[in-house]
């Protein structure tokens, strides 16, 4: 309920409550701050001339001041994950975001090394640019990694070849094992 279409319609949902029930959406949303923002996990830095020095600290501590000191005890751990599905969003326009990806710590066992920076840099300005941009006509393409969670994904945006991009994306992993470094 947090990405994808899951998230979207959580978000209707949320807007028709605000619609129908302010004071109790209110509520959530307060006891959601109360669990997040408090003073027990504060870090706050400020930078200005000496001059202000004084009245920036007083109107930090005013501030801080006024956070709860602590979260409020919580009773049940929240276990919520995203589904392990597939997710697409038809529109009926000429042009797609297109998107592939995989967790490469958990699908491809990869540790990091920052290899996947090389890789990521190297595909998007080879492989990608010339099969999706120049010889699919999408407007732009580039690979990511997301070096906490694992997270690779290839991307185009206003592509008017799903299905070649799809392809040329596959062919990802087959570009890597015959280039010559």
């Amino acid at each position: 309920r947090m990405a994808g279409l899951s998230g979207y319609f959580a978000l209707c949902e949320l807007a028709k409550q605000v619609e129908n029930d302010w004071p109790s959406t209110q509520a959530a949303l307060f006891a959601l701050q109360q669990s997040i923002i408090h003073a027990n996990d504060l870090v706050i830095t400020s930078t200005c001339d000496p001059s202000s020095q004084s009245e920036v600290h007083a109107a930090l501590r005013s501030f801080v001041d006024s956070l709860p000191a602590s979260p409020p005890s919580i009773t049940e751990a929240w276990g919520a994950r995203l589904p392990l599905e597939n997710e697409a969003i038809l529109v009926p326009t000429q042009v797609n975001y297109v998107g592939k990806g995989t967790n490469l710590f958990t699908e491809a066992g990869y540790d990091y090394n920052g290899s996947a920076a090389v890789v990521t840099g190297y595909l998007g300005k080879t492989h990608l640019w010339n099969a999706v941009r120049v010889s699919g006509g999408a407007y732009g393409a580039f690979c990511s990694f997301d070096p906490f969670t694992g997270a690779f994904a290839q991307y185009s945006y206003r592509d008017p070849n799903l299905s070649n991009t799809v392809k040329a994306y596959d062919g990802s992993a087959g570009v890597l094992r015959s280039v010559q470094l």
